[in-house]
């Protein structure tokens, strides 16, 4: 079995290491960055 890894530039603050796409998409939630419709959508996707 293949394992892909999608990550992004940004790093974790505490392991330096490239944040993972799931995690990156949470913190663009949290800081209410997205619209309401892609927030809706990221919830549905996560269900």
């Amino acid at each position: 079995m293949k394992y892909y890894r999608v990550h992004m530039k940004d790093c974790a603050y505490i392991t330096k290491q490239p944040r993972g796409i799931f995690t990156a998409v949470g913190r663009l939630v949290s800081s209410k960055t997205l619209t309401e419709e892609e927030e809706k959508e990221y919830w549905r996707n996560r269900a």
